[in-house]
């Protein structure tokens, strides 16, 4: 690795390692712990290949996250990436690991729980737990009053994406090393595309967003949520499933459609084929505004939208091109709500 700012590296500079690079001051703000945000991602913004993010970091990238923290007090994960990531007992001295959950369901056994170092983050009304805890919010957790229980001084935030896009949304992130970004967000992860970009506008050289405005109307998380309801009896067989589906998404190709069924889907124990997804994301389709992070975007942006796509109306996206005169809205024919 080759420093390049603050200032470019020297010969004297050659065996500079990382921590030297990155041992910077991190003053602790008045009401809660620094947090930085540390994930590896894809080009067209994907955080995960084949379920972790092993297959788009590299050696470098894997000494960087191991480095950083040893200079954190705390790394916050969410519940899904721990799993799936294998998260374990913390290796650095004196490092705690704290695991955001809205529900609390664990599997104790697993090693990470074997540390005293472990902590669950959780709503105030889940389920009592076997492990250490901290509490805040009632349905869901509140990040910033959790930050504000944990005894320390710099906390590293690692992920997955949702957590990320909950940080953001609640200007709890003071660290982020990257620059001259540009920001790419598809439905929800443009919403996040968007906070960032009208919250950070020294960072962002340009934002791109998939068919998704400044905000969610009512009829479309009413709609959102009909349809969870209607699909929760599930289906007798994955063909009837991907038989509901087709109409949905006339222009995908057949072989798609199956590979996602085959694998977006699990049989319940009554032998009916459910969607695997959380019940409870219902929660969070709800009206949503946020039009005020968004009419601080500096950066160009485009809107790329479906043409059969009703998520960002006519007149969203009129009061769009009268709040941001660098905007440009592109409409793809025939296509939904996945216009790329």
């Amino acid at each position: 690795m080759r420093r390049l700012f603050p200032h470019a590296a020297t010969a004297d500079d050659e065996g500079l390692t990382l921590r030297e690079c990155y041992d910077v001051p991190r003053p602790r703000p008045a009401d809660r712990p620094w947090v930085a945000l540390c994930m590896v991602t894809g080009l067209d913004g994907s955080t995960v290949m084949d379920g972790t993010s092993r297959a788009l970091s590299n050696p470098v990238d894997q000494e960087l996250l191991l480095t950083l923290r040893t200079l954190v007090d705390v790394v916050l994960v969410g519940a899904e990436t721990a799993r799936k990531e294998g998260y374990g007992p913390p290796r650095t001295p004196n490092l705690r690991v704290a695991v955001v959950s809205r529900t609390g369901n664990f599997d104790w056994d697993l090693p990470i729980w074997q540390s005293d170092r472990s902590l669950l983050v959780l709503p105030e009304d889940a389920p009592v737990v076997p492990v250490p805890s901290i509490r805040a919010g009632r349905g869901g957790v509140d990040l910033a009053a959790a930050l504000a229980q944990l005894d320390a001084d710099v906390v590293q935030a690692e992920g997955g994406a949702s957590l990320n896009g909950l940080l953001a949304a609640a200007d709890l992130i003071d660290e982020l090393n990257l620059t001259n970004l540009v920001v790419w967000g598809q439905s929800t992860g443009g919403r996040v595309a968007q906070v960032i970009a009208g919250k950070h506008q020294e960072r962002v050289a340009a934002v791109i967003v998939e068919d998704v405005g400044p905000e969610r109307p009512k009829e479309v998380s009413d709609r959102r949520a009909k349809r969870m309801g209607d699909e929760e009896n599930g289906w007798a067989t994955q063909e009837e499933v991907v038989a509901s589906i087709r109409p949905r998404y006339p222009l995908t190709p057949e072989e798609r459609l199956r590979h996602f069924v085959r694998h977006g889907t699990r049989q319940r124990a009554d032998g009916r084929h459910v969607w695997k997804v959380d019940r409870n994301i219902t929660k969070g389709f709800i009206p949503t505004d946020i039009w005020s992070h968004v009419r601080e975007i500096q950066a160009p942006i485009i809107y790329i939208l479906g043409g059969e796509s009703r998520i960002v109306p006519p007149e969203t996206q009129a009061e769009l091109r009268q709040a941001l005169p660098q905007v440009e809205i592109v409409s793809m024919p025939g296509l939904g709500h996945y216009p790329s």
